[in-house]
């Protein structure tokens, strides 16, 4: 499987810590319990985590990466230049096409990330297909910011 990483979004994650957040999100996905600390309490910030996921993407299909960028967490941008995000957004989804359907299908809400600072964070996938990938899963990892819910990571595969 062929992970397509854009470290635009994980605003507290380094460059180099990118393969990790990889692997590391595999394996929330198979045993969340183990990987994360679980907040049921916490159900009611999802509402709204969803739409904004939405809504940010709506920047990267439209091109408007430089929207994108300021729209991702503080830390995602203290953790990655301008340029950098416009190359891997250029080279990376660029070449996808244009999104042709995207399906809500998971979420994960955590008191904490593998690698990353304290904080809560939620995964959340998408069944996505675009005109020269027919079938793809987006992953999308966000901080609680200043109680507004901010992309740390973007992942495609």
């Amino acid at each position: 499987m062929k992970n397509i990483i854009l470290t635009g979004l994980l605003s507290c994650i380094l460059l180099q810590v990118n393969a990790e957040i990889v692997v590391e999100t595999e394996e929330i996905n198979k045993n969340p319990v183990e990987n994360a600390i679980v907040d049921e309490s916490k159900e009611q910030k999802k509402s709204s985590p969803i739409e904004m996921a939405k809504s940010w993407l709506l920047f990267v299909d439209e091109a408007k990466y430089t929207e994108a960028y300021s729209e991702a967490a503080i830390y995602f941008q203290n953790s990655v230049t301008i340029e950098q995000w416009m190359q891997a957004t250029t080279s990376i989804i660029k070449p996808l096409g244009k999104v042709l359907s995207r399906e809500f299908s998971t979420d994960k809400y955590m008191n904490g990330l593998p690698g990353s600072p304290d904080g809560e964070y939620l995964v959340i996938q998408f069944n996505s297909s675009f005109e020269n990938k027919e079938s793809a899963v987006e992953t999308l990892i966000l901080l609680l910011e200043k109680d507004v819910w901010k992309t740390i990571g973007y992942f495609i595969s």
